[in-house]
């Protein structure tokens, strides 16, 4: 679902906690000697299209965006800090989520997502967040590629490649031999992360310079090598791939697209390098309630108060305006066998036909162990991208809301 945007020509009610504060540009101008300082502040709002907001409701959103800048005339290089904020259009003033990064300009791009430009002078450096639920979704050192996959829904998906960094690396959040990390995501939740390394530690230097290489990633047709328009790839016959150019070095990378993922094992030329698919976290993102039956072990009929409600699980947190509301979500992903399912609520001789009839497959299940200050709950990934758990003698259904 693409999200459309607009821009909001605030005309707000009395009393609403923004009336006092309209859309500002402001610039000071300061000399001392020679050195000229020009600091420019930019406050601008938008409305993001209808998402499940971080209440856990389907809601458009307000996000301030804040920007200052200064510069100093005849140096290299500009200090920034931006600060975007999202606000209910109920009038209320807390608000949802706060994203402060050092940047320089705020926006909201052309699906949606909330891009913060990070780069102080000469390069492509962009932080790109879900407006779902204000989430980093990636960083990129070139601009994102997007794509279309589904025929009967406009399912979208981003690739992005951030080339890798010292300071990551120093950090121990990449391996010395890092060329960057690939990630593939929809516009509520992380798909899949790939780490790029290459042979040696002075090869990676190379290939991920922002100074002495050049990226470009763009989604093709891996028949032909041609681009692929955003749209095509949901055509029967298309199979899509990931290209990523090292341009200088002529490293010509093609990941294929297969299943909603990036399958590292079917690339024909890694050029040398070596790929990693980072762990993923398969309950991320946004998720509705659609269906609920009483539990096996449990007499009469259960209600099912849980049915239409939004659960949006996010890195840190979960949110869904019920009990099943985490401020501090662990997650484990472990693949359980029937006897294990709905915490060992299945009768054990007969939990492969129980398991069966509720419609999850045979053998074990995989399974998202949630650990959090409500209590612990197991999510069983069932076919079709259901996802089944258990509450009050219920097992619910979850299907999501961005496919």
């Amino acid at each position: 679902m693409r999200l459309g945007v607009a821009v909001a020509m605030l005309a707000l009610v009395a009393g609403s906690a923004l009336a006092a504060d309209p859309p500002t540009s402001t610039v000071s101008v300061t000399r001392q000697g020679e050195q000229v300082t020009v600091k420019i502040r930019n406050v601008t709002y938008a409305l993001t299209g209808e998402i499940v907001s971080p209440r856990a409701r389907r809601e458009r959103l307000l996000l301030r965006l804040d920007a200052t800048t200064t510069e100093v005339m005849g140096e290299k290089g500009i200090e920034g800090n931006v600060r975007v904020t999202a606000l209910p259009l109920d009038g209320k003033p807390d608000a949802l989520f706060e994203i402060a990064e050092r940047g320089r300009h705020a926006a909201i791009d052309e699906e949606g997502l909330i891009a913060i430009d990070l780069d102080d002078c000469c390069s492509f450096e962009r932080a790109y967040s879900s407006p779902w639920t204000g989430e980093l979704l990636f960083q990129a050192s070139t601009p994102p590629a997007w794509i279309e996959i589904g025929r009967e829904f406009r399912t979208h998906r981003v690739a992005a490649f951030r080339a890798a960094t010292d300071d990551l690396i120093a950090a121990g959040a990449l391996p010395g031999k890092a060329v960057g990390l690939i990630t593939y995501a929809a516009a509520d939740r992380v798909i899949r992360r790939i780490v790029i390394e290459a042979p040696d530690e002075k090869r990676g230097r190379e290939l991920r310079s922002i100074w002495d290489e050049q990226f470009a990633l763009a989604w093709i047709d891996a028949a032909t090598g041609l681009p692929l328009p955003s749209d095509v790839a949901a055509r029967a016959g298309t199979q899509a791939a990931l290209r990523l150019l090292f341009v200088q070095a002529n490293v010509d990378l093609r990941i294929p697209l297969v299943d909603d993922d990036l399958r590292v094992d079917r690339i024909a030329d890694g050029g040398g390098l070596t790929f990693t698919p980072l762990p993923s976290m398969p309950v991320a993102g946004t998720w509705r309630v659609v269906g609920g039956v009483t539990a096996p072990w449990a007499s009469g009929t259960m209600p099912t108060p849980m049915i239409g409600r939004h659960v949006v699980f996010g890195l840190a947190a979960v949110r869904s305006g019920t009990v099943l509301d985490c401020a501090r979500a662990r997650y484990e992903v472990r693949n359980m066998p029937p006897e294990g399912l709905f915490q060992g609520g299945l009768a054990p001789e007969r939990a492969a036909a129980q398991a069966t009839r509720l419609g999850l497959p045979a053998g074990e299940i995989a399974t998202v162990l949630l650990t959090c200050d409500a209590g612990l709950f197991d999510f069983h990934l069932g076919p079709g991208g259901k996802a089944l758990f258990a509450l009050d003698n219920v097992i619910y259904t979850l299907d999501r809301v961005l496919p």
